[in-house]
């Protein structure tokens, strides 16, 4: 490893351990943003950040924390108040500070990005101005009402009967078979005792064969008729 190889490591763990102390101190400043003191360090940690960013030629980064650096200098000024808007931009651009530094320190350069929206909301900030709508978190679009199931049809007294009327003629049919069935069975019936030559249909009345599912299905229309 050469010399620009080691200073360039020392850099990659100096922004890191800027970078988590400037975890902690939004964390206190949430709870106390009035605290110049703790404002006056976090610019500074940024102001550092980027005189570092810029001797390696590292735009991004460079850009990112000048912009932050002149929200936080208004702030520890006393020209701009602390506000949940400002803390939310500030913290999304120390997200966008650790993801470059991230890459440097996986590839030895900067990373492709655009920074444009998020930098534009810190100058605007720093300014007086607004954050855009397109870095607004609170401009999201409300989902669209998911289309309505279709409505099932209305089942009326009416429709019940005649699926019941109908249901009733399918079973008569079934009955009517049935017994030309039994009828045909019955006539070629023959006594098997009379003796053989004498052979005659039988004159006893053949028995009814009656199909239980077909007479429990009866039972069941008979049933939802009542």
């Amino acid at each position: 490893m050469d010399n620009n190889d080691d200073i360039l490591a020392e850099f990659i763990i100096e922004a890191r351990e800027i970078l988590d102390q400037l975890d902690l101190d939004f964390v206190q400043l949430e709870e106390t943003p009035d605290d110049k003191k703790l404002v006056g360090n976090i610019f500074r940690a940024m102001h550092t950040l980027k005189g570092s960013s810029g001797f390696f030629a590292f735009k991004r980064l460079e850009k990112v924390s000048h912009a932050g650096e002149s929200l936080l200098g208004k702030i520890r000024d006393g020209q701009l108040a602390l506000d949940t808007q400002k803390t939310s931009t500030l913290l999304m651009a120390l997200d966008a500070l650790r993801e470059i530094i991230s890459g440097i320190e996986a590839a030895n350069t900067e990373p492709v990005g655009d920074d444009t929206l998020l930098i534009a909301d810190l100058l605007s900030l720093a300014s007086g101005g607004v954050i855009s709508s397109s870095n607004n978190r609170s401009a999201m679009p409300m989902p669209e009402p998911s289309t309505p199931p279709a409505e099932m049809p209305e089942t009326t007294e009416d429709s019940v009967v005649e699926a019941i009327e109908a249901e009733e003629v399918e079973a008569a049919d079934d009955v009517v078979m049935s017994d030309s069935l039994v009828t045909t069975e019955a006539e070629t019936l023959v006594d098997v005792t009379a003796p053989a030559g004498n052979v005659r249909p039988t004159e006893v009345a053949a028995p009814v064969k009656v199909n239980l599912e077909l007479l429990d299905k009866l039972m069941n229309l008979v049933s939802e008729m009542v």
